[in-house]
């Protein structure tokens, strides 16, 4: 999920998360997607696109508009609801962290470590977590979601296996995470254990939570693809710590849904670090091929060659 869908995620989590038949409304629950209205959504990609046609009034069978000043029965969450316009991953990232903070000028509903147990608390720096960065808190409430809160603190760290150029490169990828992506170098580091650097093969370990990647240091990158080796180590980790999140929801961490999600999240992060790169052309070429047996890299016909450059 990319950060606009964190409003789209609370509530597919309060419901039971997105299921194949059409959601019913619950009573109180703020309606503000399409997919509650006249549409059945499954994919994340259908979920976002429903939340941003009920914004824009596009509903075939659009109910009455929620008050931007929610009752104290809604689930609102985020700022950008109640006093605020958010276009950008950035600015629904804040409004997401004032809210938790009761720092909307037309704040309603502030959750906090006091609040009584019909609030909607849905972030685990507000029970036993000690959050102070911005990553802390999008590891707090992804944390959550998944009932992680035994931890004493989000401790996100990520162990590198492997030589001292592969250990580097991987840092300069969490860096460029941090930097370009907080919100999804958390959903990196709380997917991932460890990544270790291998001779042969690539892939993860759900259960370990370790992603194995194959990398000789006698062979870098070419160097037309120097400038960005970062945001494809990157997105690689994305890629492989949803196959973890895929694995703890109950799902096949593979096969053509999960490795299709897996490239969908690919695709929303090159979206933020990589913007205009040959790696966004890349995984969209992959995308459109990967319902063809030969093209798909987890089966015996794999000849992916032939698919990334038709």
């Amino acid at each position: 999920m990319n950060a606009r869908l964190i409003a789209i995620a609370v509530l597919q989590f309060m419901l039971g998360s997105a299921v194949s038949a059409q959601p019913e409304i619950v009573a109180g629950v703020a309606i503000d997607n399409c997919c509650f209205v006249d549409r059945q959504c499954v994919a994340d990609g259908q979920w976002e696109d429903g939340y941003w046609a009920y914004q824009q009034g596009q509903c075939l069978a659009q109910p009455p508009a929620v008050s931007s000043a929610p009752q104290q029965t809604s689930q609102f969450d985020n700022c950008c609801f109640v006093d605020r316009q958010c276009n950008t991953d950035a600015q629904w990232m804040d409004g997401y962290r004032a809210y938790q903070l009761g720092q909307c000028q037309a704040q309603t509903l502030p959750v906090s470590s006091n609040a009584p147990q019909t609030s909607h608390v849905d972030n685990c720096c507000f029970l036993n977590w000690q959050c102070e960065t911005d990553t802390d808190w999008w590891a707090g409430y992804q944390a959550k979601q998944r009932n992680q809160c035994d931890a004493s603190s989000p401790g996100l760290s990520l162990i590198i296996e492997g030589s001292p150029d592969f250990t580097w490169r991987t840092q300069a990828a969490l860096d460029l995470l941090l930097d370009k992506a907080p919100w999804w170098y958390a959903y990196a580091l709380n997917g991932l254990n460890k990544i270790r650097q291998t001779a042969v093969g690539i892939g993860v370990n759900v259960r370990e939570k370790v992603f194995d990647l194959e990398y000789h240091d006698d062979n870098p990158p070419h160097p037309s693809h120097e400038p960005t080796d970062a945001a494809a180590r990157a997105s690689d980790l994305v890629h492989e710590a949803t196959h973890v999140y895929q694995y703890e929801r109950g799902v096949e961490p593979g096969g053509l849904p999960g490795e299709t999600e897996a490239v969908q999240t690919e695709l929303r992060v090159l979206a933020l670090i990589a913007p205009g790169t040959h790696l966004v052309s890349y995984a969209n070429r992959i995308l459109a091929n990967i319902h063809k047996p030969e093209c798909q890299w987890w089966t015996g016909d794999y000849a992916m060659r032939s698919c990334e450059f038709e």
